[in-house]
Parts: structure tokens; C-alpha cells; sequence
């Protein structure tokens, strides 16, 4: 294979080639292209608000820069050898992460549009209503907070038919779509108490505190002691 050929590959085609037969030269200009592309995602993800459903790691989120080549291509050792800068494995190491990255599905806006649909269906088909209309903001919140539940309070131990009931979702939808913003603390406590008392005590509590917070109610006027 040689630099021309490269230059004429398409990118999908490009990200099967096995570098490990690519000499210097070769190997630079793929390293460039491939940072070149994953730098044009993270900027289109950006710009459309969907970096935050990227699933990519916060180092990727930042973008990639190619390695620069140093003038002088040896260093020296602590104990006072030099040796020469593998200059070629640099830049190998440098495209094989960039690779990475483009090979994630999530770093393409259509396969995260994709992911982000399915989450939704899944929510509709879990509650038997193909109606529900669920937006991008909503299905991110709604997948926070069952992680938040999850990792807070176990779904399915200690209180495993309420817990794995479809109805703790549905208090988690009744959160995300209520008519005023109900803060992640308050929630937390709905969550808890959909898993402990069931889904209709957590809907009585969530009417409660929204009929009652334009009063000015504290919530220590309730119960609390589901923390415990």
C-alpha cells in the first residue's frame, strides 16, 4: 500500500486498514485524517446538543490533537543513555485511539438519534402506552433518574415486587412530565417512595408537593424517615 492509495480511500474503508504495515509517512497521514474526522464529530455532536448522549469519555469529548513530530528524535534517559523516539509507534499509538473513537456508534448524531428512539420505545412498550410522547430532554432526565434509583436504592433487593414493577417508571415519567420542574432531591424522594410504598403513595406525595409548593410548604412538614 502506498500514501496515494490512502488519499484515495473512503474513511469507512480507511478505518480497516491494518496499520501495522504503514510506514512513517503513511502512518502520519492517517493519524491526521482519523483526528481530522473525530474532531469534525465532537464539533457537529456540539453544535447539536447531542455530546451529552455521546456515551464518549470527557478526554474524547475534548477533542484529539496529532502528535507532533520532534526536531531532535532522541531523548535522554535518567541514567544518562540516549536513544532514539520511535516516531512511527507514536504515531501509531495516536490513530489507533482515534480509531476508537470513530468506531463508537454513539459518536455518529444518526446513531445516537437511533439510540435515543429505541430508549423511548422501550419506555412506551414498558408501560403499555404507545402514545406517550417522550422529548429527547425528557427520556435524558427519565434515564437519569432510574440510574439515580438504581444506584441510591437497589432496584429489585429489599423490595423486589415493587421495585420491579413497571410502576416505578411510571412515577419517574409522572416526575419528568409534571407540570412544574420538581428538583433532583424531591424526586429522589418520590423514587424512594414508589420502590417502598408503591406507585400510589408517590403519586399522592408528587400532587401534594406540587399543589402545595406555590404556598411556600418546607418539605420537612412530611415524613422523611424513608431515608432511614
Amino acid at each position: 500500500m502506498d500514501l496515494k492509495t490512502l488519499q484515495n480511500m473512503k474513511l469507512e474503508d480507511l478505518l480497516d486498514v491494518d496499520l501495522s504495515k504503514l510506514n512513517e509517512e503513511e502512518m502520519q497521514y492517517v493519524e491526521k485524517r482519523f483526528i481530522k474526522n473525530v474532531n469534525r464529530r465532537i464539533k457537529r455532536l456540539k453544535e447539536s446538543g447531542r455530546l451529552s448522549s455521546s456515551k464518549l469519555s470527557t478526554q474524547e469529548k475534548k477533542g484529539m490533537t496529532a502528535y507532533k513530530i520532534p526536531k531532535n528524535r532522541t531523548k535522554t534517559t535518567k541514567g544518562g543513555k540516549t536513544i532514539k523516539i520511535n516516531v512511527r509507534n507514536k504515531l501509531m499509538k495516536s490513530a489507533n485511539k482515534a480509531r476508537e473513537t470513530l468506531l463508537k456508534k454513539t459518536s455518529k448524531a444518526k446513531a445516537i438519534d437511533a439510540k435515543a428512539e429505541q430508549y423511548k420505545d422501550t419506555i412506551r412498550k414498558t408501560l403499555g402506552n404507545s402514545q406517550l410522547r417522550i422529548t429527547d430532554r425528557q427520556a435524558k432526565r427519565i434515564g437519569r433518574l432510574m440510574a439515580k434509583a438504581e444506584e441510591l436504592y437497589g432496584m429489585g433487593a429489599p423490595n423486589k415486587v415493587l421495585s420491579g414493577s413497571p410502576k416505578v417508571l411510571q412515577a419517574i415519567v409522572d416526575i419528568v412530565k409534571a407540570r412544574k420542574y420538581i428538583k433532583n432531591d424531591d424526586a429522589e424522594i418520590l423514587i424512594k417512595t414508589a420502590i417502598t410504598e408503591g406507585y400510589e403513595a408517590a403519586k399522592q406525595l408528587m400532587d401534594k408537593f406540587l399543589s402545595e409548593d406555590e404556598e411556600g410548604f418546607e418539605l420537612d412538614e412530611f415524613n422523611t424517615d424513608i431515608f432511614g
